[in-house]
């Protein structure tokens, strides 16, 4: 067969079928390669722009490094956390280029001086002299696997961000027919006739059987339930356990002091009710008017009239007003002075201050504690990190981690604790660090295994954007939840059972109550005839619940009519409480309270206006999304 093969090869057909086949490699291997460098589809498309595979890679990894680092040695995320967190990474570019993208069409730029302002005030940058630190800023952004220039352009589209829905929200207010129905909504008052009917008061049940209670505790597992333990060994690295170590001179708290005094200081504010008319003489007779005893609603009435613009400014600092001309002139009146008609560039204005907050600088001896406190906490935050790599380094080589040097400033933790953070005898376990680092640590000690090499890992990001801390475990044992045996809770099963049918009796004569109440006997007559007592509760409010006034009985209250009765559960049994007065108050008579839920309602329109405003850019970018390109990001592995 060979042979026959061989003498074939010299024949031209076959030298023929070779030449094909080689300019069909040939033709495949260009396409192919054409086809990887140039062809890929982006991921998604929206508003004119592709979102390469590339860019969407790289920032799935990135947010696949933090969770990684937050589970035990060995472990990694699933196929469904991973196609989760594909889908949020591509939500969220979306959203950044459709906003990016509506605000460059507007204009929008970020000065370079604004930029770096903005990059040498975030505290995570800042080196040992509390200061923008070179070193310190390339350390954070290594650590978190992102480039100077990557950065910058987040940066840029932050600031750009801000400054447009600055503008947006410049001037919101919210209007005085939704501030008067809040206001009265929350500021409505009630009182109430109640009855307490408590367990205690009730007769004791007959003594219960053995099946009873064999089937309460049967019917009741959770309650008898050892919870599953677990014996540590750890080391913690946060600003408590290097808070000991840090020296704070006298000299460097005056020298903070003079470098934030400024932006410590409080500037005077105005809360002022403004008109701008078209020109003085409409100014002139409105002002008049004003003057003459007219209220807020009228004179907002003639400024419509007018063709002027009434608006009420609440809290308003000197440059948040219009014109320098009009802050002036604000920061110049008296409260409850109408004043004007104020010259502007275009027309004249009248205003009247109805609130005046004085500027407040502050003093050295007031401030001496918490900057010496501020002081620590951020040079404690630079060692910590300088330290974690160290330590890292050492878990990285094999070290133990009772055998990691004393001088890290490490705090160590060794015992039992359950799920919830608390030891054996009931007693939150020792861990020197804050709530958030502290239940970072205990869920990773429950997701550990033993024999599991210790790892460090990096806790949960303060509000400021930095590191909580940082710990390593080893977990050494494991105790698993177990159901008590009934012989070793029995006692406190009889007690269970005793407790439900007193509560049980209380119940139903709470309820025996509310039903005559309702039904045309009165609460004293209802009451006598159970033998209790009737007591006036105090006046509370949706918002405001009285001292002594049952927190149960707050929503029944406030959903029952006048002269009905209604009723909660207790602690310690049942209330029963008639609505005997209702109070509706006026929002004219309370001015302040009004400005300041005026100056609320107004932050909460602001937050839903940028929501909604991004919801529209969004929408109006016409995303597209590849959804094979997609699941090829979510199957790249770490």
């Amino acid at each position: 067969m060979l042979a026959i093969l061989r003498r074939s090869l010299d024949t031209w057909p076959v030298r023929l079928f070779f030449l094909a086949l080689v300019a069909a490699f040939i033709f495949w291997g260009v396409a192919a390669r054409i086809n990887l460098t140039g062809g890929i589809p982006p991921v998604a498309r929206v508003a004119g722009h592709k979102i390469e595979l590339a860019q969407v890679q790289q920032a799935y990894q990135q947010q696949l490094q933090r969770i990684q680092a937050s589970l035990p040695q060995g472990e990694q995320p699933n196929a469904a956390i991973r196609k989760a967190l594909a889908a949020q990474v591509i939500d969220q570019l979306i959203t950044a280029t459709a906003m990016d993208t509506a605000i460059g069409d507007l204009g929008v730029v970020v000065p370079a001086p604004a930029l770096q302002q903005a990059i040498w005030s975030i505290p995570a940058f800042h080196g040992p002299s509390g200061q923008f630190d070179p070193a310190t800023f390339q350390s954070v952004l290594d650590r978190n696997n992102i480039s100077q220039a990557q950065f910058l352009g987040l940066m840029r589209g932050q600031l750009a961000r801000t400054q447009f829905f600055g503008a947006l929200r410049a001037g919101i207010v919210s209007p005085d027919v939704l501030t008067n129905i809040v206001y009265r909504y929350r500021g409505e008052s009630r009182i109430a006739d109640a009855v307490s009917v408590t367990t205690a008061s009730q007769p004791a049940p007959p003594a219960p059987t053995p099946a009873q209670l064999q089937r309460w505790y049967a019917d009741h597992p959770a309650d008898y339930r050892a919870p599953e333990y677990r014996r540590i060994r750890a080391v913690v690295l946060s600003p408590q356990t290097l808070a000991g170590k840090i020296k704070v001179s006298e000299a460097d708290i005056a020298a903070e002091f003079k470098r934030e005094a400024a932006s410590l200081a409080t500037a005077g504010q105005r809360s002022v009710e403004l008109v701008t008319a078209p020109d003085a003489a409409k100014a002139t007779a409105i002002a008049q008017a004003w003057k003459a005893g007219a209220d807020w609603s009228a004179v907002q009435a003639l400024a419509r009239k007018e063709g002027a613009v009434a608006l009420a400014l609440t809290n308003a600092a000197r440059g948040a007003f219009p014109s320098p001309a009009l802050a002036d002139a604000a920061f110049a009146a008296s409260q409850g002075v109408v004043t004007g008609p104020i010259p502007l560039a275009s027309g004249s204005a009248v205003l009247r201050v109805t609130q005046v907050t004085h500027a407040v600088e502050p003093t050295l001896a007031s401030l001496h504690d918490a900057i010496r406190q501020a002081l620590i906490a951020r040079r404690a935050a630079d060692l910590m990190d300088a330290r974690a790599s160290k330590v890292d380094d050492l878990l990285a080589g094999g070290a133990a981690l009772a055998s990691l040097p004393a001088g890290l400033g490490l705090g160590a933790v060794q015992g039992t604790l359950d799920a919830q953070g608390m030891t054996p005898e009931g007693k939150p376990a020792p861990i020197p660090a804050d709530q958030a680092l502290r239940q970072a640590l205990v869920d990773a000690a429950f997701r550990a295994k033993p024999g599991d090499p210790p790892r460090l890992i990096d806790g949960p990001q303060t509000p400021n954007g930095g590191s909580s801390g940082y710990f390593a475990l080893e977990v050494r044992a494991i105790t698993p939840a177990k159901e008590k045996p009934f012989a070793t809770v029995a006692q406190q099963v009889a007690a269970d059972w005793t407790q439900n049918e007193l509560r049980h009796a209380a119940e139903t004569v709470a309820a025996g109550l509310m039903t005559a109440v309702n039904g045309g006997v009165t609460m004293s007559e209802a009451a006598a005839k159970a033998g209790l007592t009737v007591t006036r509760l105090p006046a509370v409010t949706r918002v405001a619940p009285a001292p002594g006034f049952p927190p149960t009985l707050l929503n029944p209250l406030f959903a029952t009519r006048e002269g009905k009765a209604t009723m909660a559960a207790t602690p310690d049994g049942f209330v029963v409480a008639q609505l005997v007065a209702l109070h509706d108050p006026d929002p004219a008579k309370h001015p302040a309270e009004l400005a300041t839920l005026r100056q609320q309602i107004a932050g909460t329109i602001d937050t839903d206006l940028e929501t909604l405003v991004t919801q529209a850019l969004r929408q109006r970018g016409k995303p597209v999304v590849n959804q094979a390109q997609l699941a090829t990001v979510a199957a790249v592995g770490p």
